[in-house]
């Protein structure tokens, strides 16, 4: 094997658990399981801190604040649009300007509706709503609160 071409070699295109790579650094040459290797890179990208709008945080660290200040109205009983319009304006203050939005409301019976929104700086937006049949309903945002918009 030592004396094989390296371009000679058959490729492999999924590493198995047991597989080894060579690893060459500072010292003599040294094997490295496959899954150990997988590890050591997880665990780098996972600890590293990475520049982001919020300041510098992991990946995880950003995952678990994004998803702790995203609103949730999940299982809520509403009974259609103008329920959400409302449930909207009740948690207006908890939305940021300069900010866009994309989450999920269940109805009565669970259905699942979509709801994208986006609010400028000055508190003027506008967003959309599908329910789950496909119908669209747009709504209008002007200082912070919700409006149902007719077209």
């Amino acid at each position: 094997m030592a004396d094989q071409a390296i371009n000679a070699l058959s490729t492999k295109t999924a590493p198995e658990t047991s597989d080894q790579l060579l690893l060459v650094g500072a010292g003599e040459p040294q094997l490295i399981d496959y899954d150990k290797l997988a590890d050591a890179i997880l665990n780098k990208i996972t600890s590293k801190n990475y520049a982001l709008d919020a300041g510098q945080m992991t990946l995880l660290a950003a995952l678990n604040k994004l998803n702790s200040e995203t609103p949730r109205y999940e299982n809520a009983n509403y009974r259609g649009f103008s329920d959400i319009i409302t449930a909207l304006n009740a948690e207006k203050d908890s939305f940021s300007t300069a900010a866009s939005y994309i989450f999920t409301a269940n109805l009565a019976g669970g259905a699942p509706h979509l709801i994208v929104f986006g609010i400028d700086d000055t508190g003027y937006g506008a967003g959309l709503y599908v329910n789950y049949v496909g119908k669209i309903s747009f709504f209008k945002i002007e200082k912070g609160s919700f409006y149902n918009f007719k077209m």
